[in-house]
């Protein structure tokens, strides 16, 4: 409805929009001062602005309209500029523009390009100017004729640029308390005059995971700029105040149900379409980059493109190149998913938590992590053009692709994909780890409301366990986790902190290891290995087999570095017998003291620990608490069928684990009766158990190189020192790689244990 009789009124605009009716004042078009008696010349006045359909007079005239709608906002997509300047023959790609035309004047894109070359230039010219200011465009190439003759030289212009994360380097940086900080100054500056601080105030609660915050600023985002006429960011804000009050319904998100109800109402009506159709034309073909948002065209295109990219990747990381002039694609596609990644942020665009957007980031991510971690092909050529030949693929990775390693995967995912590619180690680029140490510091203090959310500091482990990272940033890491687990983050993330421990142990990048331990700071290990232990002491011994692993790893690694834990006590209460297998763990980190306190227990124990105490055993003779019985032994082999007949269907299995023990003690010449081991090995439906029980008689048909996986360097000492074992297997690996497989995991094994 045109109103033309009163000066704009807010209260009016939100009352009639709240019946539907949207308010246009024509006080707001009105330059001079508005005067109601001449309200039917304002009411024609609105028709015609409606009706505008503004005739472009030249090829600026034309990018420029085309180009409107951007100039109010943050950032452009490429895609508009190679749609914009395509048609006349302007190519914009990757960082540059630049024309084919050089050296003919009268070519429209010729002219084109001095004109945006120019320091002066008509207003139009300098719109154009700082619409690729907040693009991907670096460099605008042209040409120019020389003094001396015809002949034309080439130029490069370069575009100024702000850094594009400036203004959410917090968001970058996982910073919670800069973001609230931000948020709380924001408060202060809030008008009618500001409508976009209420956007970026939403994008920051968005942030933050605070939706309920987020959808409210955005209601005000989108009366504030419709009022003065920012039709982009009025449509913006709309379409994410849809998509944020989608969120809030997740039954993962901790929002009161009234609240929820409420919300749910008003997203109901919200017709995209309709507002969408309701928006003046305000350029670009009819204001085609905001159809393309609410119908996820952009996101369609953008994911096609990647997909594209990722195909290249892969074929160049395994093809040898003699000459290769083109940028390399993993280059291209990093372009196209920051242009991408910045058009989101910048104009605060909510729809990273959709699945049509994180699909975007994580292609990406997975075809650069197999860019980096794909072999160098290197090799010689036998001509003076061909001197030699090579792949094509990453080297190291960016804070670009760890950053969205940490936003967009989980830990589930970020694993997977190591496996999948067979990634042992990763090199990050200048300046990462200083990077990585500040987001580390960021991410221990963030919290979540979520039901069930992942911390994401142990997708930050995932990484980290495969970098070259420095002692003192890996005990940092340790030290930090030690402050913030609890008993169900060691129970879901413990294979991830395992891992982490175990891959730098195995690089000597520990604190001590290649130099003197003595005198150093207590160790991160102990303060780590003492919280575990003071969260198990407050639970039953039902719950020790999830904690096992994780002490007895930990533990050993401890030994072998630093000997005895500095502080007196680091195990569980003793009262009642509870955890028991973890006395037996940690005995030999104690002092001499708490040794004589832990096996007076443990022989106290095991006199009256039954079936229990099969488990017990193994750990105290591995540790040396007791020397190996035979006595104890036929007990074992006694109630074997027993137990492997009540633990079949169950979860975790008695039967395979005692066994397992058992192998353990044999390979570690610890058992007394081999020949009732055999028998027992020999029972067994594992082919892995069979195997370890009798080298010399198993039958290699059935043997599985990826048992050697899970087995200890140490052990595939043993298995590769066995006459029979090793040639057998060796036959296995020939006949493995013969058939054009490649587990590089596998590959390694081999070389280092197997290849003669």
């Amino acid at each position: 409805m045109i109103e033309a009789y009163q000066e704009y009124n807010q209260n009016d605009f939100q009352y009639n929009k709240n019946l539907g009716v949207n308010m246009l004042y024509a006080s707001q078009l009105v330059k001079d001062g508005f005067q109601k008696e001449h309200a039917s010349e304002y009411v024609v006045a609105m028709l015609d602005y409606i009706l505008e359909d503004e005739k472009a007079e030249n090829a600026i005239d034309e990018i420029y309209d085309y180009l409107r709608p951007f100039c109010g906002m943050n950032y452009i997509l490429q895609k508009y500029l190679v749609q914009c300047f395509g048609t006349y023959t302007i190519i914009v790609e990757d960082h540059e523009m630049w024309t084919f035309d050089t050296g003919s004047e009268e070519k429209d894109s010729v002219k084109i390009i001095q004109e945006l070359m120019s320091d002066e230039g008509s207003e139009k010219i300098k719109a154009i100017q700082n619409v690729l200011e907040k693009s991907s465009v670096q460099i605008i190439e042209g040409s120019k004729r020389q003094e001396t003759g015809t002949i034309w030289e080439a130029i490069q212009f370069p575009v100024e640029k702000d850094n594009p994360f400036k203004r959410l380097i917090a968001m970058y940086q996982f910073d919670e308390a800069a973001l609230r900080k931000q948020k709380k100054e924001n408060e202060l500056l809030f008008s009618e005059e500001t409508p976009e601080l209420y956007m970026k105030q939403a994008y920051i609660c968005y942030c933050l995971e605070e939706y309920v915050n987020a959808y409210q600023f955005l209601r005000r985002a989108a009366e504030a700029c419709y009022s003065r006429k920012l039709y982009q960011w009025y449509f913006i804000a709309e379409l994410n105040r849809y998509l944020v009050g989608k969120i809030i319904q997740s039954p993962t998100e901790r929002v009161e149900e009234e609240i929820k109800a409420k919300i749910k109402q008003e997203v109901k009506k919200i017709q995209l379409e309709k507002i969408f159709s309701k928006v003046p034309n305000i350029g670009n073909d009819g204001n085609q980059f905001l159809k393309d948002l609410y119908t996820f065209q952009m996101n369609y295109q953008v994911f096609q493109e990647i997909f594209k990219s990722s195909k290249r990747v892969t074929e160049e990381a395994a093809t040898k190149y003699f000459i290769h002039s083109d940028i390399p694609a993993y280059k291209k596609m990093r372009i196209k998913v920051e242009d991408y990644f910045f058009y989101l942020e910048e104009n605060y665009l909510m729809l990273d938590r959709y699945g049509e957007c994180r699909e975007i980031f994580q292609l990406y991510i997975e075809s650069y992590l197999f860019s980096v971690g794909s072999r160098d092909m290197v090799s010689k050529g036998d001509s003076v053009f061909s001197e030699y030949s090579s792949n094509i693929h990453a080297d190291k990775l960016g804070s670009f692709e760890i950053f969205l390693i940490l936003r967009y995967w989980s830990v589930k995912e970020l694993t997977a994909a190591m496996q999948k590619y067979s990634i042992e180690h990763l090199e990050i680029e200048d300046g990462c780890e200083a990077y990585l140490r500040k987001i580390f510091k960021n991410l221990l203090l963030q919290k979540t409301e979520r039901v069930f959310s992942e911390h994401k500091i142990f997708v930050f482990m995932v990484l980290a366990a495969k970098l070259n990272l420095d002692s003192e940033l890996i005990e940092e890491i340790l030290f930090g986790i030690s402050h913030m687990i609890d008993g169900f983050t060691i129970r879901t993330q413990k294979t991830v902190i395992l891992n982490f421990i175990i891959n730098h142990y195995s690089h000597k990048k520990l604190l001590g290891q290649g130099k003197e331990s003595s005198g150093q700071k207590r160790p991160a290990l102990e303060q780590l290995l003492e919280t575990i232990l003071s969260v198990l002491s407050t639970m039953g011994a039902e719950e020790e087999s999830h904690y096992i692993g994780l002490i007895g790893d930990i533990s050993n690694i401890f030994r072998q570095l630093y000997g005895t834990c500095k502080k007196n006590v680091v195990m569980p209460d003793l009262k009642n017998g509870e955890h028991a297998r973890t006395l037996a763990l940690v005995y030999p980190i104690c002092n001499e003291e708490v040794k004589e306190q832990i096996k007076d227990h443990l022989e106290a124990y095991m006199k009256n620990a039954g079936g229990e105490g099969f488990f017990i055993y193994h750990d105290m003779v591995m540790n040396e608490i007791i020397m190996p019985s035979k006595e104890y032994e036929e007990s074992i082999w006694k109630a074997l069928p027993k137990i492997r007949e009540e633990s079949k269907n169950k979860f975790p299995n008695a039967y395979t684990i005692l066994l397992n023990d058992m192998v353990n003690l044999y390979l570690n010449q610890k058992i007394i009766s081999e020949d009732k081991y055999r028998e027992a090995c020999g029972q067994s439906e594992d082919a892995s158990v069979r195997f370890l029980g009798d080298m010399e008689g198993f039958d290699y048909s059935h043997f599985e190189l990826e048992w050697l996986l899970s087995c200890s360097p140490g052990l595939r000492k043993t298995i590769a020192d066995n006459a029979v074992a090793a040639p057998k297997i060796r036959s296995c690996f020939r006949e493995y790689f013969l058939a054009e497989n490649n587990d590089k995991k596998l590959l390694k094994i081999y070389f280092e244990s197997f290849a003669k």
